[in-house]
């Protein structure tokens, strides 16, 4: 095993407090976030609420900025009901941090959940002073990441191109990681989300904010490939066909 180092530049934590009125929102916000727009749009579509024992993250990727969030980090810390507190954690890195996060994930693709559930626990600990600095008090805000990882990992499984939603088992996290690691400079948004179940209609919200995207999902429909532009584009075309059938036969 061999350590990765992730050098945040900017920082945002989705949270909430134990006072009644401080419900869950992004409190934190530290340094220049170039694509929290995007992220927060994601989240709330993606994984504000959701549940369950496998990977909680988004990758987004624009130019020389790399974002990564990892969604429902258990806090230790309750609401006023006595309720667990959940917490999403999004950092902002630079490009050459890509291998790095591609490691993680690779990781995560092909350790047990155990290995996901430490890899929590390690960005709770990074988030954790933020949240005392947040309550005002003393504490030194750690300027890097550690994570263990092994390192070389290779993957058979290719993917062509975006815009797809695949379900999510581990042939098909590594399809869309091997696509990740040899994915070419951005001008447009590029997004790898790892979910748990999501309806057609929220994944094609999710490609409106990025232009590309991959999403690993539990849905049972996508028991095949679902690629969103051809399916769109046909309800498009079918609308349209209507339309002009309504126009020429029924309106006169």
């Amino acid at each position: 095993m061999e350590n990765i180092s992730l050098k945040p530049k900017a920082t945002a934590i989705f949270t909430r407090f134990q006072q009644r009125g401080m419900d869950y929102d992004w409190y934190i916000k530290e340094g220049d976030l170039k694509l929290f727009k995007q992220i927060e749009s994601i989240y709330y579509h993606a994984l504000s609420d959701v549940k369950g024992d496998f990977a909680k993250c988004i990758v987004l990727v624009k130019k020389q900025t790399l974002g990564f969030l990892i969604a429902g980090l258990p806090a230790k810390r309750k609401d006023h009901h006595g309720r667990n507190i959940s917490e999403a954690l999004y950092i902002e890195l630079d490009i050459a941090s890509l291998s790095d996060i591609y490691l993680l994930l690779s990781n995560v693709a092909v350790k047990e959940f155990n290995y996901y559930l430490e890899i929590e626990t390690i960005f709770s600990a990074y988030l954790n002073p933020f949240l005392l600095k947040y309550a005002k008090k003393t504490t030194k805000i750690p300027d890097s990441i550690k994570i263990p990882i092994k390192g070389n990992l290779k993957f058979q499984a290719d993917l062509d191109e975006t815009n797809v939603v695949l379900y999510a088992n581990k042939y098909n996290y590594q399809r869309a990681l091997n696509y990740f690691k040899q994915l070419p400079p951005q001008e447009m948004l590029f997004c790898l989300l790892f979910a748990g179940e999501l309806n057609l209609k929220q994944c094609k919200k999710i490609e409106n904010e990025t232009g590309n995207v991959i999403i690993l999902s539990f849905t049972q429909e996508l028991l095949k490939d679902v690629y969103l532009r051809s399916i769109f584009q046909r309800k498009v075309e079918l609308k349209k066909n209507f339309q002009q059938f309504k126009d020429k036969f029924i309106s006169k």
